[in-house]
This record gives structure tokens, C-alpha cells and sequence, in this order.
């Protein structure tokens, strides 16, 4: 078994266990082989108080924080969950972190790293319900999104 901080050796791996499992009948489709397949399954959620945030996967990729490891991993995180359909969190600390944010009076006046993050996450939503400034208005290389002055990360984040 091998962790993140290094080889462990435990008594007990995971080639010990078999683990001999049956799925029977269906739920919200007809119990019909022809019917219930994996394309007919709908894994739509939405969360939020008022549950506005809808998602077609249920699961959140959850606080990529203020690390240079986030932050240069980021575009791969943010464009694969947009185009996906799943959450992203962004982490509590990034724009105190970020050297270039600019805060007056204890208040958040502009930041470049948070804006980043949420402008590439937005420009690759696939959603019908995503605003008309992130959908795909091109299928040129290059000209793929609206308003890109520069590396096609779409619109102003805080529109």
C-alpha cells in the first residue's frame, strides 16, 4: 500500500478482501436491459439554499486553495470540471495570498488570482442555463469565447 507520504507495510492490503457484490431491479426506469443503461441514468443535483446550483454529476471537487500547487494546476482542474458538469470549490485563502489583490479598508477592492479562477471555470461551462458571456460563440482555435483579450479565459468574472 502506498500513501502520499510514502511505502507503508501493513498486514493487510487490499488484495485480501473480495468483495462479492449484486445490483437487482431498477429505480426511475423501466427494469428492462434495453432501457436501464448507463446513458439513461440522470445524476443531476442542485444544492443551495434555494437550490440554484445545479450540477449534472453529484460530486464537488472541494477546496483547491492558495498553494502554487493550485494555482499552477488550476486550468486542468477548472476546465475538466466545467466541461464535466461538476463542482469546483475555490479555496478560503486565495486572494489573501494573492500578491497582486488590492484590499482597501479591510475590503477585497480587486483581485487577479480569483478572478483567473472563476473567468476559466465559467468560459468551459457547458450548461444551458450558463450566462450567454460563457457559452462557446466560435468553434475557431483561438477565437473559442467571447471577449478575450487574452488567454481565452472568456469574460470579466465579476460581471
Amino acid at each position: 500500500m502506498i500513501t502520499a507520504a510514502g511505502e507503508k507495510n501493513y498486514p493487510v492490503d487490499y488484495s485480501h478482501f473480495n468483495i462479492m457484490g449484486t445490483a437487482a431491479g431498477a429505480h426511475g426506469v423501466a427494469a428492462d436491459s434495453d432501457k436501464a443503461i448507463f446513458p439513461a441514468a440522470n445524476l443531476e443535483v442542485a444544492i443551495g439554499h434555494d437550490k440554484g446550483l445545479k450540477f449534472r454529476y453529484p460530486w464537488i471537487i472541494p477546496g483547491i486553495g492558495s498553494t502554487n500547487i493550485a494555482r499552477n494546476n488550476w486550468e486542468g482542474l477548472a476546465i475538466g470540471s466545467a466541461l464535466a458538469g461538476t463542482g469546483l470549490t475555490i479555496g478560503e485563502n486565495v486572494v489573501g495570498m494573492d500578491p497582486e489583490a488590492t484590499i482597501q479598508n479591510g475590503r477585497v477592492v480587486d483581485t487577479a488570482d480569483l478572478k483567473r479562477r472563476v473567468t476559466l471555470y465559467k468560459a468551459y461551462q457547458r450548461t444551458a442555463t450558463a450566462p450567454s458571456s460563457c457559452r462557446r460563440t466560435s468553434k475557431t482555435p483561438g477565437s473559442a469565447y467571447r471577449n478575450t483579450p487574452s488567454r481565452n479565459w472568456g469574460f470579466n468574472a465579476w460581471n
